[in-house]
């Protein structure tokens, strides 16, 4: 999982990406990277290893002038933390500068075909692929545009890719694939974010009196994002109508409240998180439960024979828990399991099974594709989830 920021306006990019990027870096801390459009229309690049406070630094020292600029925090998948292997990647002449979160799961076969045709490669990572790919249909007299959906295609896995031309009046392109991460558009008709998460939209919702409109990508959409508009599409480059969702500061506002880091901060948090998921669900004195937002009745509830709780990383040593939970207070056989591991065997979904996923940011792709496919099957499925609006709650 990568933290992604991308903003165009009628501000410095430099300090909203990189304020973004530290909200995001939960996503992501091994390194770091900015581009951003300088006022002639050339693009420029800043990469560090370690944390976003060394690359703010690097940008202190150096600033970087322009009103677009793209940034990422990168999780290594694909080659190890380093300066060229970081985010944003370009291809063979420089005009491209591109983000991504997810994996290309034939980037080895696209990159063999790339060096045979003499491309050279900086990095390690499957990223520059997408970038280089993207410049071959630039080559050829294709627009960006063209250029961005074509290479969509050629991709097999789940990505969430954004991107920008050098040039002047450049956009900011965002396109998602699959269940990778997530991308969401926020524009108040002047200037515009398109980020990972949320979190990354503070300088356009900072306090109380403010609200913004939001619109997640759904896979097989893109955004094409201007300093006065956005513009929905599908992959195939017909146009779209998304529906927006309002967001308040208190949605936005994620810090570590004094901790030293967010897992010290989770652990801390734990009583009075436990406090809140109950409160007004459970009636002590009748000694009844009342959980309105599961859609299944008492007859449905009857009918089931099993649980499979599933999740990844600490949502699945939450299920491992939970199935221990479900065992003692339902009576009912119950079992974890990775949702990474889910996704890719043949599992024939039970409709006698309740289907339970658990999230945290609510975009961890093997749970959301896992969760497809039990939807996909006519599977029972219910998620618990911490953020409200995620891939996982839609």
């Amino acid at each position: 999982m990568c933290g992604i920021v991308g903003y165009i306006g009628n501000k410095q990019a430099s300090p909203i990406v990189i304020d973004g990027l530290r909200r995001l870096e939960y996503r992501g801390y091994d390194s770091s990277g900015i581009a951003v459009l300088d006022p002639v229309g050339d693009l420029k690049f800043r990469k560090s290893t370690g944390k976003v406070s060394d690359l703010s630094a690097s940008v202190a020292k150096s600033p970087m002038d322009g009103m677009l600029g793209l940034g990422h925090t990168r999780w290594a998948t694909h080659g190890k933390p380093s300066e060229n292997n970081a985010h944003p990647h370009t291809g063979h002449s420089g005009r491209v500068a591109l983000v991504h979160n997810g994996i290309v799961e034939n980037f080895i076969e696209l990159k063999r075909e790339l060096l045979d045709s003499g491309h050279v490669f900086s990095s390690e990572t499957d990223t520059e692929v997408i970038a280089h790919l993207i410049e071959i249909g630039l080559d050829g007299g294709k627009s960006f545009e063209e250029s961005f959906r074509e290479t969509g295609k050629r991709l097999i896995g789940s990505q969430a890719i954004v991107a920008t031309i050098a040039g002047e009046g450049s956009q900011i392109y965002a396109m998602r694939l699959g269940h990778s991460g997530g991308i969401v558009v926020c524009h108040n008709g002047e200037e515009g974010i398109v980020s990972s998460d949320l979190t990354a939209m503070v300088p356009m919702i900072k306090d109380s009196s403010m609200t913004g409109d939001v619109v997640y990508l759904e896979s097989g959409e893109m955004a094409i994002v201007s300093a006065t508009s956005v513009v929905y599409k599908g992959t195939s480059g017909e146009l779209i109508n998304k529906k927006s969702r309002r967001v308040t500061p208190e949605d936005v506002l994620v810090d570590k409240r004094g901790y030293r880091h967010f897992m010290l901060k989770e652990i801390m948090e734990q009583p009075q998180s436990v406090s809140n998921a109950i409160s007004e669900r459970i009636d002590f004195e009748n000694g009844r439960i009342t959980l309105s937002e599961i859609n299944l009745d008492t007859s449905e509830i009857q009918s089931l024979n099993k649980v499979m709780l599933l999740g990844c990383g600490t949502s699945l040593h939450a299920a491992q828990v939970g199935r221990h939970l479900v065992e003692s207070l339902s009576d009912l056989p119950a079992e974890s399991e990775s949702a990474s591991e889910f996704r890719y065997r043949k599992h024939k979904v039970d409709t006698d099974t309740l289907y339970v996923s658990i999230a945290q940011s609510g975009e961890t792709a093997d749970t959301v594709a896992a969760m497809q496919e039990i939807r996909n099957q006519g599977g029972r499925l219910i998620t618990i989830c911490n953020v409200e609006g995620s891939q996982s709650t839609r």
